[in-house]
C-alpha cells in the first residue's frame, strides 16, 4: 500500500517537471520565434536599403552621364559659334582685299591714262595721284585700329568654356585676380574678361556695354554680339551671343554657363538689344 502511495508522488512529481518543461519548451519557441522574426525584419530592412543605394548609384550615374552629355552639348555649340565667327571673318577678310586689288587695278589704269598726256599735266596728275595715295593708307590704318582682329570673336566666346560647371555667379565679382582665379564672376564682368583674354578692353558693367559697339537689329545678331536682358532692371544682364539661339553668360543660378534665350526664362526677359564689339 505504502508503495502505491510513493509511486503516486513520484508520478505526480515527473507531471509536473514535464509540464515544467513543456512551458519552458513554449517560451523558448516563442523566444526563438521571435527572433526569426526580428531577423526577418532585419533582412528586409538590408534589403529594402541595398535597393535604396542601388536606386541612389543609378541615380547618380545618370546624372553623370547626363552632365557629361550637357557639356558635350556646350562645348559643341561654342566650337560651332567659333567657327561660324572664323568663316564669317575669312569672308569679310577676302572681301576687303579683293576691294584693294580693284583699287590698284583703278589706279593702275588711271597712271596709264595720265602717261599719254601732256607732261605738265602728267606731273600734275602725278602729285595729285601721289597725295591721294599718301591718304588711302592713313584712312585704312584708321580703321582697321578701331576693329578687333579677326579671331576676337571667336576667342571671346571660347575663353569662358573653362568656368561652365565650374564657376559661381558674384554680385560686383570678377574685377580681381582672386576672384577671377576662383571663378567668381557677375554677368558685365564675365562678358569684359572673355573679350579681354581675345585682345578687346570692354568695360565692366551693363549700362556701359550697351554703348561699347554699334546696335544691330535682333534678326541680325551674329556670334560674338552681347545680348541683354530686363531683369532686375532694364538691361541689367547680359551675355555674348554663341548661335542656335543660345548665349554664354554669368548666370546668378549656375555660374557661367550656356542658356537657350528662345524659350523659357531668358526667352521672357530678353529685350532684343544686340550690340556689335567689331
Amino acid at each position: 500500500m505504502q508503495n502505491l502511495k510513493d509511486m503516486e508522488v513520484e508520478l505526480k512529481g515527473m507531471q509536473s517537471q514535464i509540464e515544467d518543461q513543456k512551458a519552458e519548451t513554449v517560451n523558448m519557441k516563442a523566444k526563438i520565434e521571435k527572433k526569426e522574426s526580428e531577423t526577418e525584419a532585419l533582412k528586409q530592412s538590408l534589403e529594402n536599403k541595398d535597393a535604396g543605394l542601388e536606386a541612389q548609384i543609378a541615380s547618380i550615374r545618370e546624372n553623370i552621364k547626363k552632365e557629361e552629355e550637357r557639356k558635350a552639348s556646350e562645348k559643341a555649340d561654342l566650337d560651332r559659334a567659333a567657327e561660324e565667327v572664323n568663316a564669317s571673318n575669312s569672308s569679310n577678310s577676302s572681301s576687303e582685299g579683293s576691294s584693294s586689288s580693284s583699287s590698284e587695278e583703278s589706279s593702275s589704269s588711271s597712271k596709264g591714262e595720265a602717261s599719254a598726256k601732256s607732261s605738265s599735266k602728267a606731273e600734275s596728275s602725278s602729285n595729285s595721284s601721289k597725295n591721294s595715295s599718301a591718304a588711302k593708307p592713313s584712312a585704312s590704318k584708321t580703321e582697321t585700329s578701331s576693329k578687333p582682329s579677326s579671331a576676337n570673336t571667336g576667342s571671346a566666346i571660347t575663353a569662358g568654356y573653362k568656368y561652365i560647371g565650374n564657376s559661381t555667379y558674384k554680385f560686383g565679382g570678377g574685377r580681381t585676380a582672386s576672384d577671377i582665379a576662383n571663378g567668381l564672376f557677375d554677368c558685365s564682368a564675365f562678358v569684359a574678361w572673355a573679350y579681354k583674354q581675345a585682345g578687346v578692353n570692354l568695360p565692366a558693367s551693363t549700362d556701359a556695354l550697351k554703348g561699347a559697339g554699334r546696335q544691330v537689329s535682333d534678326s541680325q545678331k551674329q556670334p560674338g554680339d552681347l545680348v541683354f536682358f530686363n531683369t532686375y532692371k532694364t538691361d541689367g544682364h547680359v551675355g555674348i551671343y554663341v548661335g542656335g539661339g543660345k548665349f554664354i553668360g554669368s548666370q546668378s543660378s549656375t555660374g557661367v554657363a550656356i542658356a537657350n534665350m528662345e524659350s523659357g526664362y531668358w526667352a521672357d526677359v530678353y529685350n532684343g538689344r544686340v550690340v556689335r564689339v567689331n
